[in-house]
């Protein structure tokens, strides 16, 4: 019902007149919102060639907004544009040979996006272009530094014929309404909501029986007592459902099928997730351990302050410690992580309460969660800074303290922009030393010419006053020798 609903959103948009062409799908965490947006809507717009309201539509290939949502953005537009083969196909060639660094200059500019965004559309032959975002919510993580991405967001949804669908988790709904603009009502204009429920806990019934009912699995066999007790654990965190389907799968692979009420414990599909990850890394080294971890740490996880919450995130297989590669594989396999053969992610942030071991890790490297979130926020606003403005967004102060505190944990580019900002502390520092030196210096030179500007100063005093006291002298001798020969010559002439 859902689907087709959303489907009939975007079936009707040729022919309506109003200016909604932003559908957003949200709900809490868990309820399925990325799988509904992928596998339901987005699967048969691609796939139902035969339907003639969608062979208009070009429709882009789904992206996260991760770490860099705007370079993510460009890359799936760069992605498209290399994969065009079409006879219309030269539209594009002097997009072809855009860099990255360039394409995002590309996309900022609005006359540029609009001219690529027709140019594409024009070169498969398409009249609507979908670009399809999950997991918006990653936008807001460092939301300051993705100005440039939300106002590319905003120009896109001014171009007729451009549609956006995107998941986002509903508490960050209301940030996502209050998105500043030049106009105050541009997204209550622009965007359709649908909330994607909760599962009702009345549904579990259905979903464990579902593959027997539909023909997916034959000789199911499953007691009522069973689902009684699944029903009284997911009661609390019904949005678990990928646990569940963790918990049913591997109950399947062991019991063939056959579920009975004895099968199942109190708290035994949180208490699974215990017992598979580590049976999954038993047999480990410490030091591989120690990978792991940093794994986790570093690359799987993120400690979101506002929320006072952990989250997962997506990471690069590649840049991967080499001495966790098996235990990464061990965990795929037991279905806690998931992987597409180039990025791996936790399966769902229930892991992260129900494995004692990684909240353990969680728990003891909290304060380095919360300072790496803190550098990678300064980072993009240093990367982003002009040249001229570069030296003061470099860490400063506490900031810097507490990164190079956590230096060895951090990866690059981090790393190489803590050192920078090190190196920048210490030539203030010689700066600083050379100016207190060179200040003391002049008042050393100063003070010992004022000495001796005072020295001469009381010379010429001193000799001035004993010529005063000569002249003085003189004077008085020569008063005196007139005196004296005036008296002679008056008593001569007596």
């Amino acid at each position: 019902k859902e689907r087709d609903e959303t489907l009939n959103f975007f079936e009707t948009r040729a022919s309506q007149t109003d200016d909604k062409n932003l559908y957003v799908i949200h709900g809490f965490s868990g309820v399925g919102k990325s799988s509904f947006m992928k596998a339901g809507v987005l699967a048969w717009m691609r796939f139902s060639g035969f339907q003639k309201s969608f062979q208009s539509w070009l429709v882009l290939d789904t992206f996260r907004p991760g770490e860099d949502p705007l370079t993510n953005l460009c890359e799936t537009l760069f992605q498209k544009i290399l994969a065009c083969k079409t006879s219309r196909s030269d539209l594009l060639t002097s997009y072809r040979g855009f860099n990255l660094s360039q394409m995002r200059d590309a996309v900022c500019d609005k006359s540029t996006l609009n001219d690529l965004l027709r140019q594409l559309r024009m070169a498969y032959g398409k009249q609507h272009l979908l670009l399809s975002i999950d997991q918006f919510e990653e936008a807001y993580r460092h939301r300051e530094a993705n100005d440039d991405f939300f106002n590319v967001i905003r120009h896109i949804l001014d171009i007729d014929g451009c549609f956006i669908i995107l998941t986002i988790r509903t508490e960050y709904m209301d940030q996502l309404q209050k998105e500043p603009y030049d106009d105050d009502h541009f997204w209550q204009t622009k965007m359709i909501a649908k909330l994607l429920p909760s599962v009702d806990i009345r549904s579990i019934d259905d979903i464990i029986r579902g593959p027997a009912k539909y023909g997916l699995v034959e000789h199911m066999s499953i007691e009522e007592g069973f689902i009684d007790a699944v029903k009284a654990d997911m009661r609390e965190q019904i949005e678990a459902l990928p646990l569940l389907s963790l918990y049913l799968h591997e109950l399947f692979q062991t019991k063939g099928g056959i579920f009975k009420a004895s099968d199942y414990h109190p708290g035994a599909l949180f208490h699974r997730i215990e017992a598979l990850a580590e049976s999954a890394i038993d047999s480990l080294s410490e030091e591989e351990l120690e990978a792991l971890k940093n794994t986790f740490i570093t690359h799987l996880l993120y400690f979101d302050e506002k929320e006072n919450r952990t989250l997962k995130q997506k990471a690069n297989i590649d840049i991967l410690p080499k001495k966790a590669k098996f235990a990464i594989e061990a965990l795929i396999a037991k279905r806690l992580l998931i992987s597409n053969g180039t990025y791996v992610e936790v399966a769902h942030e229930a892991v992260f309460l129900h494995w004692k071991r990684l909240k353990s890790w969680i728990d003891d490297e909290r304060e380095f969660l919360i300072v790496q979130e803190r550098i990678k926020s300064y980072y993009t606003d240093w990367y982003k800074a002009p040249k001229r403005e570069k030296d003061n967004a470099l860490l400063h102060g506490l900031p810097l303290d507490l990164a190079l505190k956590y230096r060895q944990n951090f990866q690059e580019p981090l790393k190489s922009y803590i050192t920078f900002s090190e190196k920048h502390r210490q030539k203030l520092k010689k700066q600083r030393r050379f100016f207190i030196q060179s200040s003391i210096g002049l008042i050393f030179f100063g003070g010992m010419f004022s000495s001796y500007e005072w020295l001469q100063a009381s010379k010429a005093n001193r000799l001035a006053n004993e010529e005063l006291k000569n002249s003085k002298h003189n004077i008085g001798l020569f008063f005196y020798r007139y005196a004296f020969e005036f008296l002679r010559e008056k008593n001569l002439a007596k």
